[in-house]
């Protein structure tokens, strides 16, 4: 019997361990095939986002080679309408491939062309092409014209060809770097704003205004900036004004322009002409006396006396004697620096102390010149110097100051804040001319060297003539072209 139990325990435990290890295996089947499972959704979750992701590709592509081609065609568009071959252009009409063999876009340059589209944008033309009754560009009876708002000044750049001087003038805050750009170009260039103070140009200054998308709030303070035009132009001078086409049914603009139209006309102003977005108008001379109106035409005016001279009591035989004396005293400068510097190197050039305009005889040398007090000559003026000039630095190629430094001595201002300020507005490789007192001449030439004005000196004793107030003495010299050095801790 008990052989018998110990075989039936044998069995009974084999048959455990048998369960048992079946049950392991039935376990570990369904193990396998759980993680087989999810190895397969995994791969379908995979699969799923590679091809989510290829159709996001293939659709950028897509939108990518499409904005391609619209570039392109809209590029291709802007080509063809710039070039003279598109039809029904004012350009096309104009010009061709046939005029000259040459293209402003594709192929070959063409200034005329250029001016020509210029003007067409600044609306000028309308005004420009009127009869000599009207304003006449080329019989010197407009030299000197006012652009407000000039941005690169692009309409004074047109008006040199025809030997006519812009002062373009644009706000303080608007324009800057457009200024500069335009004293880089050579161009007469100031900064200035049209606001609570008079421009720094005497009375009757100017023959011509312009104002082209120029942002003056013509109508502010019941019109007194029109009150301020009136001043700066002569007898008989005019107004151009033009606003951009878009604005042509614009209500605002509307206003703007019968405003400006009801004061002018209270100001005895009459239209001479008016296209589109430009009108013109004219300033009265019958409520001006003869000596406001009575120049001669350009060039003639640089040698005959101003009516304006009898203001300040000058005759006519007191003119063509200082005229007489300027002569000479440019030619004496000139043997100077001759030996060292072309004549057509200088192009922006500051008389300190005009007097009667005594360098306007520079003219010759394709310059443009600016005056202190006097303008009756065709030159620009601004006033004197006891403060610091609105202009950039680096803007003129040459200063002459005669006598100035005795003067701003009278009036109490400073030799050295002078001589900082002319070291600021002088190029470079620009040249000063100071003739003065021989005590104010040796107290300048104490700063030359610390200034960098030692690139070339030239110190002579001149003969006396009628302007010599006593013994004078000249010192010209030329500024280095130099450059900091930056020391390194």
């Amino acid at each position: 019997m008990k052989i018998e139990e110990d075989v039936h325990h044998t069995h009974k435990q084999g048959r455990r361990e048998t369960k048992r290890k079946l049950g392991i295996l039935v376990l570990g089947g369904r193990t396998v095939e759980r993680r087989q499972t999810a190895v397969g959704r995994w791969k379908e979750r995979a699969e799923s986002r590679n091809e989510a992701e290829e159709r996001a590709t293939s659709h950028f592509q897509a939108n990518y080679l499409r904005s391609n081609a619209l570039i392109a065609l809209l590029g291709l568009i802007c080509f063809y309408n710039a070039s003279s071959v598109a039809p029904g252009l004012s350009r096309s009409n104009r010009y061709s491939f046939s005029h000259d063999g040459t293209d402003p876009v594709l192929g070959g340059f063409s200034g005329t062309r250029d001016i020509d589209d210029l003007f067409q944008s600044k609306s000028l033309k309308a005004f420009l092409c009127l009869n000599s009754q009207m304003i006449n560009f080329t019989m010197g009876n407009v030299r000197n014209v006012l652009d407000v708002g000039c941005g690169v000044a692009s309409f004074g750049a047109y008006l040199l060809a025809h030997d006519i001087i812009a002062m373009s003038i644009a706000p303080n805050d608007v324009h800057e770097n457009q200024i500069q750009f335009a004293l880089e170009r050579g161009i007469p260039s100031t900064l200035g704003v049209l606001g609570t103070k008079r421009l720094p140009f005497p009375s009757r200054s100017f023959e011509l205004a312009h104002c082209s998308r120029c942002r003056i709030d013509w109508l502010q303070r019941d019109g007194i900036l029109l009150l301020e035009l009136d001043r700066l132009l002569r007898p008989g001078g005019y107004f151009a004004y033009s606003s951009p086409e878009a604005y042509a049914h614009d209500p605002e603009n509307r206003r703007i322009w019968n405003a400006m139209h009801d004061l002018l006309r209270r100001m005895c102003w009459r239209v001479v002409v008016r296209k589109d977005q430009t009108v013109i108008w004219a300033k009265p001379t019958k409520m001006h006396k003869v000596r406001g109106s009575g120049l001669v035409p350009w060039p003639q005016r640089l040698t005959e006396a101003p009516p304006r001279l009898e203001e300040i009591g000058v005759s006519a035989e007191e003119f063509h004697e200082d005229t007489r004396i300027w002569q000479f005293r440019v030619s004496e400068y000139w043997k100077q620096m001759k030996s060292v510097v072309r004549k057509s190197y200088f192009r922006n050039v500051m008389d300190m102390n005009s007097n009667l305009g005594v360098l306007v005889l520079l003219s010759r040398y394709r310059l443009w010149l600016v005056e202190p007090e006097y303008s009756d000559y065709g030159m620009t003026s601004v006033p004197e110097w006891c403060e610091a000039f609105s202009t950039y630095p680096r803007t003129y190629d040459l200063l002459h100051a005669w006598q100035i430094f005795t003067k701003i001595q009278e009036h109490g201002c400073g030799l050295e804040d002078l001589l900082i300020e002319m070291d600021r507005i002088l190029r470079p490789e620009g040249f000063v001319i100071i003739r003065d007192k021989p005590s104010i001449v040796n107290y300048i030439r104490k700063f030359v060297t610390a200034l960098r004005w030692d690139r070339w000196i030239s110190e002579v004793e001149p003969k006396s003539d009628a302007l010599s107030s006593g013994e004078e003495q000249v010192l010209i010299v030329r500024k280095k072209l130099w450059s900091g050095i930056v020391s390194t801790m």
